[in-house]
């Protein structure tokens, strides 16, 4: 006994030697760039294939380069003149056997940069009047960079004085209806100056000057053009030199038999929105807006349209409303009135298929159509009238499959190894093995006990898991009852339309601890992820996080970190970015997280609260600690070791409990 004490260690050690050494495979050992600055341009040199450079100043992220970029001018950044910054240049490295990639981060040396050194003038923008009163800024600077050009804006002088400011969204080109600003009746002239704000680059000389003459009268909107395509009114309406702002306010008021309608229409619409009783009617319009300077429009071209006897559709009812697949329903639709053609639809699983048309029905109809899909679920009938009108109405129906009997011993897919039941009662992650030459996927059915008959635990097929090598199927139940125990057991899906079932396997008992508060079982999602693997599951679908980059989730500072925009989209979360501020905006179910890069604290529903690792750029796309986000979304995270696997369990309806 004492002799394999002492030789247990030694074993061990001898080992985890082995492990280490393997661990890893790199073409160059990573090193530290070596920085310098010659006036404001600094270069550094790197080894080691790093896949992107970071330039920090002062500790701040400003600008993320490639693999291959060797210096860079400082001066691009805007950083204001009379103050000395810290400069450093980090390099980050992939290292690993190219499954699961570890980033490693190299930092320079530090340099010293005092900032812009004197002012530069903005060179003058030159300005144009066209249609006599649209004040066009054209700006052609080839050597401004482009940070600068972006943030410039305008300021509007008329005789002298500031009138306006013009942030153009296209710095290159845009511009200013004068006609909007107020000017008195008469002769003005108007030039423009460039600004941007900060202490480097100075406000350019003024623009060249022009006349503009302002109008007192008030200016007529061009009138409308009338056409009809059945009960469908088509408008029609020349721009000629309308602002946008006036353009796209425009509405339009509607003569009916030479009676205006109290209810203006913004563009194209049905007749059948006034409500007319069947018959032909003239029609008209006016165009019209609620901006000072613009008055109504001559009146429109004069078109008739007829309105239609009401398309209806009495009831619909399917019998027998439950059958076995491929037999025969009768469907009748009764108390039918104007219509032209009637369309009898399956629909079911995201699909529909037109199974019968009648041409001029009459007011009732009785057909009889098979069905041969398990996946129907409702009867469509969908009537058409003049004018292309429609009008619909369904009716369900229950379609189950024909069962197809095991062969006698015959034992269905086994499970490769124990479930992993989630410490805090949110789930069981379960595996198998794959039958070979399957094509259609698994059921995995969850029972109250080892006899009962189970539920499918997901609404359609699960196929086999892409993210793994070898023939094997993982997937995960987030709606297992906390407190209790429950067997699984494996179905194999030999035929998909109808779905036919193979023999069930063995069943495996998973017991769910209690949480406290209790909770009832919800209808929750889950996510799994895995380090250093591109594709993540989201409810039993595989694919890619994002087929452009393949990211993949990382470790980084020890903490796990996942790609932002795909989990928390897949959660149903919106993701959304201020570029002024870095800062990352999320939402899901009530709750609002606000987030910016290189920082730790994070401000959850109003409160603020700090984290221990900053979210950060990978190969372009922004992955934050799994942990923290998910929690503070009011979503479950947990870790799986077995699988270098995250799991996150949410709420498909509303926030967490």
């Amino acid at each position: 006994m004492k002799r394999r004490m002492i030789l247990m260690p030694v074993i061990m050690f001898a080992f985890i030697a082995v492990a280490i050494t393997n661990a890893y495979v790199f073409a160059a050992e990573p090193q530290s760039p070596v920085l310098t600055i010659d006036g404001s341009r600094i270069t550094w040199t790197s080894a080691g294939g790093p896949v992107q450079f970071i330039i920090f100043v002062d500790g701040v992220s400003r600008q993320t380069m490639g693999p291959y970029a060797d210096s860079f001018d400082l001066q691009n950044l805007g950083l204001a003149g009379g103050t000395r910054y810290a400069v450093t240049v980090r390099a980050d490295f992939h290292i690993g056997d190219g499954l699961m990639p570890v980033l490693v981060s190299q930092t320079s040396n530090v340099v010293y940069y005092d900032g812009a050194r004197g002012t530069q003038e903005l060179p003058p923008p030159y300005i144009r009047l066209v249609g006599g009163y649209y004040l066009e800024v054209v700006i052609n600077w080839p050597t401004i960079p482009n940070l600068v050009r972006d943030l410039a804006y305008f300021t509007v002088y008329a005789d002298g004085y500031q009138v306006t400011r013009l942030d153009m969204s296209d710095p290159n080109i845009s511009g200013l209806d004068l006609s909007t600003i107020g000017l008195s009746p008469g002769l003005h002239y108007i030039y423009v100056t460039a600004s941007v704000d900060g202490g480097y680059w100075q406000t350019s000389l003024p623009s060249n000057t022009i006349e503009y003459t302002a109008a007192s009268p008030a200016r007529q909107l061009p009138a409308p053009r009338l056409r009809a395509d059945g009960t469908d009114i088509i408008i029609e309406l020349d721009r000629q030199d309308l602002p946008r702002s006036v353009y796209n306010n425009i509405e339009y008021r509607i003569y009916i038999d030479g009676y205006a309608e109290n209810e203006k229409v913004s563009g194209d619409f049905n007749i059948s929105r006034f409500n007319l009783t069947p018959g032909s009617y003239r029609l008209l319009a006016v165009s019209t807006v609620w901006e000072d300077g613009w008055q109504d429009s001559r009146r429109s071209n004069e078109i008739k349209v007829t309105v239609p006897g009401e398309l209806r559709i009495g009831s619909v009812t399917v019998s027998p409303s439950t059958i076995t697949v491929g037999g025969n329903v009768t469907v009748t639709v009764t108390g039918l009135a104007n219509v032209k053609r009637l369309e009898i639809i399956t629909e079911g699983s995201g699909t529909s298929t037109v199974e019968h048309t009648d041409t001029n029905p009459g007011n009732n109809i009785s057909r009889r159509i098979t069905l041969n899909s398990v996946n129907i679920d409702t009867i469509e009938v969908v009537v058409y009238g003049e004018n292309n009108a429609t009008s619909r109405q369904t009716a369900s129906v229950t379609v189950n499959p024909i069962q197809v009997a095991a062969p006698i011993a015959e034992i269905g897919p086994a499970f490769s190894e124990n479930p992993i039941v989630l410490g805090n009662g949110t789930g069981v992650l379960l595996e198998w093995h794959a039958v070979a030459g399957n094509t259609y996927g698994y059921r995995l059915f969850r029972a109250a006990s080892d006899t009962a008959d189970g539920i499918s635990v997901s609404d359609s097929p699960i196929l086999l898991s892409p993210a793994y090598s070898g023939q094997r199927v993982v997937t995960f139940d987030a709606n297992a009852q906390p407190g209790s125990s429950h067997w699984y057991y494996v179905r194999e899906v030999k035929q998909a339309y109808p779905e036919i079932l193979g023999a069930p396997g063995l069943r495996v008992r998973a017991d769910i601890p209690a949480v406290s508060p209790a909770r009832p079982i919800a209808q929750r999602g889950f996510i799994l992820t895995i380090i250093g693997n591109p594709q993540m599951n989201s409810d039993n679908t595989w694919k890619y996080v994002d087929p452009a980059s393949n990211t993949a989730p990382s470790i980084i500072q020890g903490r796990t970190m996942v790609p932002l925009r795909a989990v928390v989209e897949a959660m149903g979360g919106e993701v959304g970015w201020d570029d002024a501020e870095r800062r990352i905006d999320l939402r899901l179910h009530g709750n609002h997280v606000q987030m910016r890069l290189g920082r730790r604290d994070v401000n959850v529903n109003g409160t603020t609260q700090s984290m221990d690792v900053v979210p950060q750029i990978v190969n372009g796309k922004t992955l934050i600690p799994a942990r923290y986000v998910a929690e503070f979304l009011g979503a479950s995270v947990d870790w799986v070791s077995r699988h270098n696997m995250v799991v996150i369990v949410y709420d498909r309806n509303k926030a967490f409990y």
